[in-house]
């Protein structure tokens, strides 16, 4: 298997908690944009720009189509990143998740799991070229 695919894969884990939280900040992204535009808690100035008789009057929705665009992107990657754990023993899935996910040392993996560290990277090794088989 090609390292840059165990690279990107191995990216894909770690970026999974990050993504977890841009979701939820494009949802409420999102919120405030509905909120704003049903309460008009917008300025004099931005009503007028976005009023129906002129061409901006779809800012608003076009930004909200953006973000949830891109939320979108973000649920899919950390489905996907589901999907790979499916894939994988409880054991590797563990590992994975402990390292890559959490960002557990490895030697808080070694204790949890009862395993050597030797062993811990051989279960990392295995779980990823899994992984990369199926991509």
């Amino acid at each position: 298997y090609k390292l840059e695919q165990v690279d990107l894969i191995k990216k894909e884990f770690m970026l999974y908690k990050i993504r977890e939280v841009e979701i939820e900040d494009i949802k409420l992204k999102i919120e405030d944009l509905k909120l704003g535009e049903k309460f008009n808690l917008i300025s004099y100035e931005e009503r007028v720009q976005s009023s129906k008789r002129c061409t901006n009057n779809d800012s608003i929705m076009n930004e909200i189509e953006r973000l949830e665009f891109e939320r979108n992107k973000k649920i899919i990657a950390n489905k996907r990143v589901s999907n790979y754990l499916k894939v994988l023993d409880q054991v590797e899935a563990e590992v994975i998740k402990m390292i890559l996910i959490d960002k557990k040392s490895k030697t808080y993996t070694v204790k949890t799991l009862d395993r050597s560290g030797r062993h811990i990277d051989r279960i990392l090794e295995r779980a990823l070229k899994k992984i990369a088989a199926i991509c």
